[in-house]
């Protein structure tokens, strides 16, 4: 009785990680942070820029976006310069210090009656 009682968890336990770990990682949504959009000839600022995209990010319930005011808090500590960075090698390395699994970031520029959006992530 007693072999059968450890065979019953045994199983039981062997179930319960192979059958709550897939459905754990399903549901878990990949980080995001966004830290820089560039903004040329367009009322929009860049501060706004980033609010949309954040906004939007939050709104298809696809990712896991890191907070404004965190991704603030951790550049002072950690003295990280985030203007400017647009380039695949740096969106990497601040994503990487952020500890988020992509970077998001992009540039919308008004040329005469058109409105140009073009928009990049990049993996950690």
């Amino acid at each position: 009785m007693k072999k059968n009682t450890v065979f019953k968890l045994a199983l039981g336990l062997f179930l319960v990680l192979n059958f709550i770990k897939p459905l754990q990682s399903q549901n878990a949504k990949p980080s995001i942070a966004v830290i820089d959009i560039d903004v040329r000839g367009h009322k929009m600022n860049g501060a706004q820029a980033i609010q949309f995209a954040i906004n939007e990010l939050m709104r298809i319930n696809q990712y896991e976006v890191m907070d404004r005011y965190d991704i603030e808090y951790l550049s002072k500590r950690d003295t990280l310069s985030l203007s400017g960075c647009f380039s695949k090698i740096c969106l990497k390395e601040i994503g990487q210090k952020l500890k988020v699994d992509k970077m998001f970031t992009g540039s919308i520029s008004q040329l005469g009656d058109n409105l140009n959006i073009t928009l990049a992530y990049s993996r950690c």
